[in-house]
């Protein structure tokens, strides 16, 4: 009997998620890094490959204020922005002005995000971060 109620406590232990791979607007604060990007737009294979060099190197900086800080190493300097959450939704949308991005959380832990950005009828860019703060 031991056996089988140590049993149901390690399988009720894996398939309980920790209050730390919850999708929360907390559980974002930090920075994030792209270590992986793939897309099936329909544009030429050279621009994509561009587009990935640039997102490899991309830098995403959550502050509690709402506040966005972007980086990577092809602009001078961090572009900052505000960032809201829609947790029901699984998307979070950047706003500077009256430019807005949006991104669809196909995935959560609290060490790894993937999230997916529209292109409209050209398709879709997937983005695999890393939490590293």
């Amino acid at each position: 009997m031991k056996k089988y109620s140590l049993l149901i406590v390690l399988l009720f232990a894996l398939i309980t998620p920790s209050c730390n791979s919850e999708l929360t607007r907390e559980n974002l604060i930090g920075t994030w890094n792209v270590i992986e990007f793939t897309s099936n737009a329909n544009l030429s294979s050279s621009v994509i490959a561009s587009g990935r060099e640039v997102a490899i190197t991309s830098s995403y900086k959550f502050a509690e204020d709402g506040t966005i800080q972007y980086d990577d190493d092809y602009i001078e300097q961090p572009l900052n922005s505000k960032w809201e959450l829609d947790s029901e939704k699984r998307e979070i949308t950047f706003t500077s002005g009256n430019d807005h991005q949006s991104f669809e959380i196909l995935s959560y832990t609290k060490n790894e995000m993937v999230w997916s950005e529209s292109m409209g009828e050209l398709g879709t860019n997937r983005y695999t971060l890393t939490k590293v703060d």
